[in-house]
């Protein structure tokens, strides 16, 4: 049976230099917090603000209390608004996590204008939302 390579196998067997933030690097923890007071459906927050150019995103946990009726959340930054969380109702309290396949291994920086460094938490439902959301990335880094 022959063996299949994944990609970073086959690029080091070819002898092709990898990036240090896929074969050494260190994973950090990005903390931010926000209380909504009735955050207009369509509307979202700007969180972290030093995320570092050239990291590589390991997982996204977004936790909230329940936020009311018709209310849905979604994390993404400014280029793509669900690149690492897509829609998920946030009527009840919860934990997700990141879903979108788009933004698992995603490399900071890779916009060209940096739009993808600032991360935003989106209410993508119909009505206001309010209460306390928590955002913590782990980002891969040299």
């Amino acid at each position: 049976m022959p063996t299949i390579n994944g990609d970073v196998r086959t690029a080091f067997n070819n002898g092709t230099r990898l990036d240090a933030a896929i074969s050494n690097a260190k994973i950090k923890a990005y903390f931010d917090s926000k209380t909504l007071a009735a955050l207009p459906a369509g509307d979202d927050v700007a969180m972290f603000a030093d995320l570092p150019k050239n990291g590589r995103i390991v997982d996204v946990i977004l936790d909230h209390v329940a936020l009311g009726a018709n209310t849905s959340l979604k994390v993404g930054d400014s280029a793509d608004d669900d690149r690492y969380i897509g829609s998920t109702a946030s009527d009840a309290a919860g934990v997700k996590r990141l879903d979108q396949i788009a933004g698992r291994q995603y490399k900071l920086g890779t916009d060209a204008d940096g739009k993808d460094l600032g991360i935003r938490v989106k209410n993508s439902g119909t009505a206001s939302a309010s209460g306390e959301i928590k955002l913590t990335m782990l980002v891969a880094q040299v």
